[in-house]
């Protein structure tokens, strides 16, 4: 009886951050994350001078790093639906924060988890934290373990019904 009660509030979430049919998946994503904690929304930014373009914390898959250059960071693509962050409470058990990008399709994010895992096995970048997760056409970055309730309310608000 107390399994049937500790799933129900997972079930409730999963129901409410379901699918929103032909809606972009940042448009039912984002209000759902927003019940999970404090939801920091970022934006497109310019850049410096010498490089204007908007980018994304993350690894371009196209400019991977060497042993002789830096990496690069992603240029904002246009397909691009979301870049925000959950940032749980301290007395929350888990993480304190979880990254989100949310891509038009899985082709990018597939690539981008392909190049990270490529640079971090030759050595040539350094991802701090845990590593990059893939769920279905999003990223997901943890700032430490998160617990198992954290883990299946994140891939419930980014998983269409």
């Amino acid at each position: 009886m107390w399994r049937a009660a500790a799933t129900l509030p997972l079930v409730v979430v999963a129901a409410a951050c379901g699918g929103g049919g032909g809606k972009p998946l940042a448009d039912t994503a984002r209000p759902c994350l927003t019940k999970l904690g404090d939801y920091v929304h970022h934006k497109p930014e310019k850049g410096p001078p010498a490089d204007p373009d908007p980018r994304l914390p993350l690894l371009d898959p196209d400019a991977p790093p060497t042993a002789s250059a830096a990496a690069s960071r992603l240029k904002w693509p246009d397909e691009f639906q979301e870049y925000g962050e959950v940032l749980y409470p301290p007395s929350n058990p888990g993480a304190n924060a979880v990254q989100i990008f949310i891509f038009g399709d899985e082709k990018l994010p597939t690539r981008v988890v392909a190049a990270i895992r490529r640079a971090t096995q030759n050595q040539t970048f350094f991802l701090p934290g845990t590593t990059m997760n893939r769920i279905g056409q999003s990223l997901v970055q943890w700032s430490s373990p998160p617990s198992p309730k954290q883990r299946t309310t994140v891939r419930a608000c980014l998983t269409r019904a």
